[in-house]
């Protein structure tokens, strides 16, 4: 089962990376921050998200996204696995193994 939460996690950490550079990201940012922040630190999460983004449209401007850009989504999928294995076994701060 870890092999399928990790490959769900890629898979969405690529499609929050395809939207932080989007024109739709001011629509999903808050939803996202919701479910990144499962403690009620969403604020946080939203500016966390909000300077990724930025790191990205940045890097995307000075012609850095094909390194950055995967960067990003190894980040992202880390935490997403996180949250994922952290929801099977009951854990908020579970890390996949």
């Amino acid at each position: 089962m870890e092999a399928e939460l990790m490959a769900l996690a890629g898979s969405a950490a690529t499609t929050l990376v395809g939207l932080m550079i989007s024109d739709s990201w001011a629509h999903t940012k808050d939803k996202l921050a919701r479910f990144f922040a499962r403690s009620g630190a969403e604020d946080e999460i939203a500016k966390t998200l909000d300077t990724a983004r930025a790191e990205l449209v940045a890097a995307r401007e000075t012609g850095d996204a094909p390194t950055h850009v995967p960067q990003m989504c190894s980040e992202k999928s880390t935490q997403i696995c996180g949250l994922s294995c952290g929801n099977a076994c009951g854990h908020a701060d579970a890390a996949c193994h």
